[in-house]
Parts: C-alpha cells; structure tokens; sequence
C-alpha cells in the first residue's frame, strides 16, 4: 500500500472518488447527502475543500469556509468571539490511513488558507476528537454545545 500522500485543493471532478472513498458503507440517503455536501464545498464561494490523496485515490479530506453562522442558542459573547474567524466545517481521514499525519496535513493546509485570505483564527464543531484538537494544534474548548440534539464541543483557535 502506498503512504505517501500530497494535500490537493478539491475539484469538482474529484467528488465521486471521495464518495466512493468515505461513502461507500451509507445508505443512500445519506450518501446523497454527503454528495450534495462535497458538491456545495467544491463549488460554492467562500468554501474550499484540501484533499489527501496518493497516486490512485483519496484518503483524506477537510473544508473550511470564510465564515458560518455560530451554533443555534450559543450566548451573544460567544458568538461575537467566532466572528471574522473561518469555519472548518469536515475533517475525515481513511481508516485505513489513520496515524500517519494526514489530518495534521489537511488542517495545517486549512488554517494556511484562513490565515492567507484574513482570518485571525479558525473555529470548528466536533462531536468527539476535541482532545485531539486541543493536543495536536492548540485550539480550546469554546463552549459544549448541542446541535440537532447531539453534544458537540465548539472549539477554537485564534
């Protein structure tokens, strides 16, 4: 199996490889859904989308965009803190390829972007690996917080 990997920018032309990738065990519904996600990351502005990719496939992939509405019912100084700041909206790395720094890569790359195009900081909505967050690239628990009924951690990075 090949290890090495380069971080990409994604193209529209590469969503059906990523469906196929991380999608394959979903029911369709929800992997129409993951489709229609990746499609809006690649093509919409204020989105964009770093791939991990070997020579044959895709193994790992983040989106951030410029900015993202806060959490429903966080408190106003909350929201106010997240402002200006990019949104890294997914984070999702091949099991198969797990343990090789390949989620460091995609959000080092994420956070580049953000800090090249004027945000002073980056946020996101994890429901687990906050830890890892907070281990790997210094970002702090902002607030728990729910959304659509699940316990989430809002984290953060200035």
């Amino acid at each position: 199996m090949n290890t090495s990997y380069e971080i990409t920018t994604a193209q529209a032309q590469d969503v059906d490889a990523l469906v196929a990738t991380f999608a394959a065990d979903m029911n369709t519904p929800n992997r129409e859904h993951f489709q229609r996600k990746l499609n809006t990351h690649v093509s919409e502005a204020g989105f964009i989308m770093f791939l991990a990719k070997t020579e044959d496939r895709p193994v790992g992939l983040t989106c951030i965009q410029h900015e993202d509405r806060p959490p429903p019912d966080l408190p106003q100084n909350l929201v106010v803190e997240l402002q200006g700041l990019a949104c890294v909206r997914q984070l999702l790395v091949h099991p198969d390829f797990r343990g090789r720094s390949i989620g460091e890569a995609l959000i080092t790359r994420a956070e580049l972007w953000a800090r090249e195009t004027g945000h002073p900081g980056c946020w996101c909505v994890t429901h687990r690996m906050g830890d890892w967050y907070v281990e790997r690239f210094g970002y702090r628990e902002l607030s728990p917080v729910k959304v659509k009924g699940a316990n989430k951690h809002l984290m953060v990075r200035h």
